[in-house]
């Protein structure tokens, strides 16, 4: 039997929520940079560092494509990165104080509006995008790692758009004041901007720690799935159809939503022309997102994902035209136009969607394919955002442009109908173009759960002969004293005898694929009854679908793998009975299962009880006891955490 490889001590509990407010917390991290640029840059080009409207485009065109196709090339770097924090939080917690400061840098004025400062304006606009794809990218990625639960993924999900968001709303009223006031003059001035800069990077590091920190990554790749080829990974992406559909809903709905975000400053500014209004233009709509996901975050699983976002893409649409329409009459009536503003975001409750899908493809393409390309699927994703920014930005200052914008300047009534359609009519035009690959995408909810259900039963059941043999290493485990507590260690769990029984090493059971270490590090027990105790203190996070094998997670992180018998996962459950629940404290010694043993010696198989440690890159030093006759719950040996 082909299957999966992917760590079989997937955890099953829901997130709590504070791992949802922490991940929601990750992207308030990035928009204290990235709204800032994305709401700000060009105003700063063209209005600051006095660069043509012409000029700026193609800045901010070929450094988000450049940015972009470095996107699927991280993402597979990430997936085979190891650490002790994982795959992905690494990036986060090394590459968030790089961000910050190279996002200072896009606001600083290089000389005086000539090629130097273009060139310049270029350079430290490129490679913050690169630092943005090394900590976003990561921050994104790990919502695919979380959970497998679909609903976990979509909260996860909405909870990342709210931060997103809140970030918005609280930039969009405060930035103008700060801009002004840290200026010091009433015309906002380049100083203004790169103090504001200093400000929101400064402030975002402590939250992007706090995301890094309360976000643990739960599916882990083994060697085998380590060791794909990044062509094979890149193929896999390429060749699955649902996460392809999902690039062009995100293509399109990216560069309507970045692009008027880009462009509303202008349109505040010259159509609208009341500098009082300007911050309920650009905050209203963003906290009226986060009350958009609030209210329909519970219904996307229920009602369907694909309705919800077509719901959210057409209510957009309809907003953005009327706005349009009443710009080209008069702007006088302001308050219907904060009105349709508000609404606007309100729809854009659908935003979220898609980035669950993502986790629905990607189990798609690893039930489909045989890999799983967590970063490189997000990668993906994420390509089309950057290209939509880039293309959505540029485009609408490029149409402005061409019908006549000035910057500083009153404005002909060609460049303020120019303003009005790039920020509203043409954005609406490409939010209901979402719905031809939103229509055309294959995965309904009934599917999602079909895949899932034969992708927990393929982990479940790991074919030996495709996972890698990967013990842990020698100089970290040894024979000894390991029954007493190791004075002065600042982490560790005591291990503690599963079973009453003859203990042995695990190189000796039953099965040789398990005695190589296959699925983990630690002992065994050739059980007299069948009598199974829990081995540690810590949580059940996994009961699996055949109760042949439990999963124990420690208050420090450790994993074990209770596993019950060798080769009983095709037994349906029959000779075991479990005591526990899945979330459920257990303490050591703790009686959590039984097992027919008379059951699996009549069915031909061994009764070898394994204790397995998953994730052996987080230990330090293992010390066992030397094999002897045990009683179960009795202390064995002591696991040192890194």
């Amino acid at each position: 039997m082909s299957v999966a490889t992917v760590n079989p001590n997937i955890s099953k509990l829901k997130l709590s929520k504070l791992t949802l407010f922490a991940y929601g917390c990750g992207d308030f991290a990035s928009n204290m940079c990235w709204t800032f640029i994305g709401t700000y840059l060009s105003v700063f080009y063209t209005d600051a560092l006095g660069l043509a409207p012409a000029v700026a485009s193609i800045i901010m065109v070929v450094a988000r494509i450049a940015d972009g196709i470095f996107d699927p090339v991280f993402g597979a770097i990430a997936e085979r990165t190891h650490s002790k924090y994982g795959r992905f939080r690494p990036y986060i917690l090394y590459g968030a104080p790089i961000l910050a400061v190279l996002t200072i840098s896009c606001f600083i004025k290089y000389g005086n509006g000539g090629t130097f400062t273009a060139i310049m304006a270029f350079v430290t606009y490129l490679i913050c995008g690169f630092a943005y794809t090394m900590v976003n990218l990561s921050y994104g990625s790990l919502s695919t790692v979380m959970t497998t639960d679909q609903e976990d993924v979509a909260q996860l999900n909405s909870y990342r758009m709210m931060g997103t968001n809140l970030s918005s709303v609280i930039l969009n009223a405060i930035t103008p004041v700060l801009l002004v006031s840290l200026s010091g003059s009433h015309k906002i001035t380049s100083t203004g901007y790169t103090k504001v800069a200093i400000l929101f990077a400064i402030l975002s590091l402590p939250i992007f720690y706090f995301t890094a920190l309360n976000c643990k990554e739960r599916i882990h790749p083994t060697s085998s799935q380590e060791k794909v080829k990044i062509s094979e990974t890149i193929k896999s992406v390429v060749k699955n159809g649902p996460l392809m559909l999902i690039f062009m809903i995100q293509l399109l709905a990216m560069t309507a939503f970045f692009g008027r975000m880009g462009v509303l400053a202008y349109y505040c500014l010259y159509n609208i022309r009341n500098m009082t209004y300007m911050t309920l233009f650009m905050a209203l709509p963003s906290l009226a997102t986060v009350i958009g996901i609030m209210l329909t975050k519970n219904y996307i699983i229920k009602v369907g994902k694909k309705k919800m976002a077509a719901v959210g893409y057409i209510g957009a649409a309809i907003c953005l035209a009327v706005m349009f329409l009443i710009g080209q009459q008069s702007y006088e009536n302001i308050i219907v136009l904060l009105v349709l503003n508000t609404l606007y975001g309100f729809f854009c409750f659908s935003f979220p969607i898609p980035m669950a899908m993502v986790t629905d493809a990607i189990n798609y393409g690893e039930d489909k394919f045989g890999v799983r390309s967590d970063g490189t699927s997000y990668a993906t994703v994420s390509l089309s955002t950057k290209i939509g920014q880039a293309i959505g930005v540029s485009v609408a200052v490029a149409v402005m442009g061409a019908c006549g914008y000035v910057p500083n300047a009153q404005q002909s009534t060609g460049a303020l109908t120019g303003i009005n359609f790039a920020t509203n009519l043409m954005m609406a035009g490409l939010y209901l173009l979402c719905l031809i690959p939103l229509v055309l995408y294959p995965l309904s909810e009934k599917k999602n759960v079909e895949i899932l259900d034969r992708l927990t039963k393929k982990r479940e059941a790991i074919d030996f002969e495709k996972v890698g043999f990967d013990r842990l290493e020698e100089d970290k485990f040894e024979y000894g004293a390991g029954k007493d507590l190791v004075a002065g260690t600042n982490k560790y769990d005591n291990l503690f005898a599963v079973a009453n029984g003859q203990q042995i090493k695990l190189e000796e059971v039953a099965d040789e694929a398990l005695a190589k270490g296959v699925l983990g590090t630690g002992y065994a027990i050739i059980p007299n009854d069948g009598q199974i105790f829990a081995p540690v203190n810590g949580k059940v996070i996994n009961i699996f679908a055949a109760k042949h094998a439990i999963g124990i997670q420690t208050e420090n992180g450790l994993e074990l793998l209770i596993h019950m018998g060798i080769n009983t996962y095709d037994m349906k459950g029959e000779p075991f009975e479990i005591l526990v629940s899945l979330g459920e404290n257990v303490q050591a010694g703790q009686l959590i299962a039984k097992v027919d043993l008379d059951k699996l010696i009549a069915s031909g198989k061994d009764t070898d009880i394994l204790v397995l440690i998953t994730n052996k890159k987080q230990i330090s030093k293992f010390i066992l006891g030397a094999p002897e006759e045990v009683q179960g719950g009795q202390p064995l040996g002591i696991v040192l955490e890194k």
